[in-house]
């Protein structure tokens, strides 16, 4: 499959050219890496949705201390972040990551916990089966496809790309970055 079939096939496009052809570091040290920057990820994560919170106090809130002036549900929003982030590094620490949808609910379950609509599972999955939300990330908006009862048209979509990225994308790290771009979109 060539670059051009493999991007109408998942929806976006990059720019495969502009990759490293071999990963900078090991894994062990990318741990490490993940682990020093997650308060920055967390507050780039909270950024994008809206969130209030400054990085110091998004640090302050994953130190432990309670950060006052904010909305609970900016609060809830920090600290599902964190949980999923950390799950994650644990996940991968101990070689239990892989690109599967059980991965991705277990990960949605903290992340969205008490934010979203549902969480834990693809839309259609659980009580809400018709509402197909807009999503907005800063400043733009974004209309999946439609929900389906069941979530079928959602878990055939996920099952397709997921085969193609799996299939055609060896790269690591190239795989892991379209990975979150296509279940992010």
């Amino acid at each position: 499959m060539n670059g051009n079939e493999i991007y109408n096939k998942l929806s976006f496009y990059w720019q495969r050219q502009n990759l490293p052809s071999e990963p900078s570091s090991p894994p062990r040290s990318a741990l490490f890496r993940y682990h020093q920057s997650m308060s920055e990820f967390v507050f780039d994560a909270c950024h994008l949705e809206g969130n209030p919170y400054t990085y110091v106090e998004v640090k302050t809130l994953m130190d432990g201390f309670p950060v006052g002036g904010h909305r609970l549900v900016d609060e809830r929003q920090v600290l599902n972040l964190v949980s999923s982030a950390k799950e994650l590094f644990t996940m991968v620490e101990n070689q239990e990551f892989r690109l599967d949808k059980s991965i991705s609910d277990r990960l949605h379950n903290l992340v969205a916990f008490e934010e979203a609509l549902e969480w834990g599972h693809f839309r259609g999955e659980g009580q809400e089966d018709q509402m197909t939300p807009h999503v907005a990330l800063h400043q733009g908006k974004y209309r999946p496809q439609d929900t389906q009862p069941g979530g079928n048209n959602l878990n055939k979509l996920y099952q397709d790309g997921l085969e193609i990225i799996k299939r055609e994308i060896t790269h690591p790290c190239e795989r892991g970055m379209i990975y979150f771009l296509f279940t992010a979109l």
